[in-house]
C-alpha cells in the first residue's frame, strides 16, 4: 500500500485488490479479443483458455489465480463468448485528429438468428456527442458451425 500512496495512485487504486483486478481486467480483455479473432477467422476447431494458475507467483494466463479467485471482471471475456454479437475491427489502431479510419463489422452468430440476409446500420458517436450514421446496407449472416 505504501507504493500506491507514494506514487499518488490512491485515487485510482484505493486498495491493492483494485490494482490487481485492473491488471486482471487487461488480461481478460486481451483473452476476449483473442476469442473474438478465433471466431471471426473460422479456421480453428478449438481454442483453449487456461482456467487455473498452478504457481503462486506466475500470473500469465489463468482466468483464476492459485486460490481460485477471479483475476478481473468476467464480463470482459463473457461479451466475446456471447452467441450473437457484432465485432468491430478498426483497420488502423492509431491515427491523428481528422484522419479517416476504415473498420469492418463481423456478425458472430452461433444459432442465435437464422442464416439469411439482414439489414444493418452502423453509427458512431462523434467527439461533440452527435451520432452519425456511417453505413446502411444488407449483409448475409451465416451461423451454426460457421461463426462469422
Amino acid at each position: 500500500m505504501d507504493y500506491i500512496k507514494t506514487k499518488g495512485l490512491g485515487k485510482y487504486y484505493p486498495s491493492l485488490g483494485k490494482l490487481i483486478n485492473s491488471m486482471g481486467n487487461i488480461m481478460y480483455y486481451e483473452h476476449g479479443r483473442l476469442v473474438e479473432n478465433v471466431r471471426i477467422a473460422d479456421g480453428a476447431d478449438i481454442n483453449v483458455l487456461n482456467g487455473y494458475e498452478d504457481m503462486k507467483f506466475d500470473n500469465m494466463s489463468g482466468v483464476v489465480d492459485v486460490f481460485r479467485n477471479l483475476k478481473g471482471d468476467p464480463e470482459l471475456i463473457r461479451q466475446y463468448m456471447a452467441p450473437l454479437f457484432v465485432a468491430v475491427k478498426a483497420r488502423e489502431k492509431i491515427g491523428q485528429t481528422g484522419d479517416t479510419n476504415l473498420f469492418d463489422l463481423f456478425v458472430i452468430n452461433e444459432h442465435a438468428v437464422p442464416t439469411g440476409n439482414y439489414n444493418v446500420s452502423a453509427k458512431v458517436q462523434c467527439p461533440d456527442g452527435k451520432i452519425k450514421e456511417v453505413y446502411t446496407g444488407k449483409v448475409r449472416v451465416s451461423g451454426g458451425d460457421k461463426f462469422s
